[in-house]
Order: C-alpha cells, then structure tokens, then sequence
C-alpha cells in the first residue's frame, strides 16, 4: 500500500499563493503600462490598487464556490448519492 501524506498542502492554499501571486503581478504590470502613457502616479497606484482588488475579489469568490461545491459533494457522497 502506497503512503500519502494528510498534511500536505491543499487546493485552498494553492490557489491562493497563485492567486495572490497573479494579482499582484496584473496590478503592477498595469499601473506601470499606465505609467508608460504618462498618466499621474496617483492616477496609476489608483488603478493598480483597484485592479488588485478586483482580481483578488475574483478569487476568493472563485474559492469559495469549489469549496462549496465539493462541500456538496461530499454530502451527496455521504448520504449514499441520492437526491
């Protein structure tokens, strides 16, 4: 029997490392881009900071509708799979 680990890392903490991970990469890269067309650095950190905010908002509600989803998933599985 093969072993596998219990307290490894989960699908939870790994979308969120990336998640975080791409959001912070989106809003600089776009308060940059926005720099680049000689708009006000005020102006700029505003938009990045919106984007960030946005794409983080994407994935934690992303999040939460896969752990609500196998949430019910693990209660059909429980309940013999009838509806």
């Amino acid at each position: 029997m093969a072993d596998s680990r219990s307290g490894g890392p989960n699908l939870d903490a790994a979308w969120l490392g990336f998640g975080r991970s791409v959001a912070v990469a989106g809003a600089a890269a776009f308060a940059l881009l926005s720099l680049l067309y000689h708009v006000p650095v005020w102006v700029a950190a505003l938009r990045g900071g919106l984007l960030f905010l946005g794409l983080w908002t994407v994935v934690r509600t992303t999040l939460w509708f896969a752990t609500a989803l196998r949430a019910d998933a693990r209660e059909k599985r429980g309940a013999g799979g009838k509806s």
